[in-house]
């Protein structure tokens, strides 16, 4: 518990910015608890008929791609909280890995536009008319 840890070493000698930065990295983690629980609700009540792992080959390394930019930039978090001070240069490398996760997201969103439209998905209807309805 962190709020509760602040004794273990009465916050001196920099403990206390360091679990100061821990718990708001704590914090956005737990606020993302939601959105996951909300993802793994999904997943095990979706209906995934049709050609839906067609569907997930074709956005794989799309997914995959996002996914490695995600954990790089939760690294990052992790490692600038470990001295209790975010230096000018960790603070860079955070706004990049920022910005290299939305580029990603980004990315994923226009090739899951690209997949859905291709000819050969109408074709053989690998993409459900529910899926079609759905936007990313």
């Amino acid at each position: 518990d962190l709020d509760a840890s602040w004794w273990e070493s009465f916050d001196l000698f920099g403990q206390g910015r360091r679990r100061r930065l821990y718990m708001a990295f704590y914090t956005s983690m737990k606020q993302m608890e939601g959105v996951m629980t909300a993802v793994k609700d999904a997943m095990i009540n979706e209906d995934f008929g049709g050609h839906h792992k067609a569907f997930c080959e074709a956005m794989r390394p799309r997914m995959e791609s996002l996914q490695d930019s995600a954990c790089r930039l939760l690294d990052l978090c992790q490692k600038a909280c470990e001295d209790g001070t975010i230096s000018e240069d960790e603070r860079d490398d955070l706004l990049e890995g920022v910005d290299e996760v939305r580029e990603e997201q980004l990315r994923l969103a226009t090739h899951c536009r690209e997949v859905i439209r291709t000819e050969d998905l109408k074709e053989t209807h690998l993409v459900s008319k529910d899926l079609l309805n759905e936007t990313v």
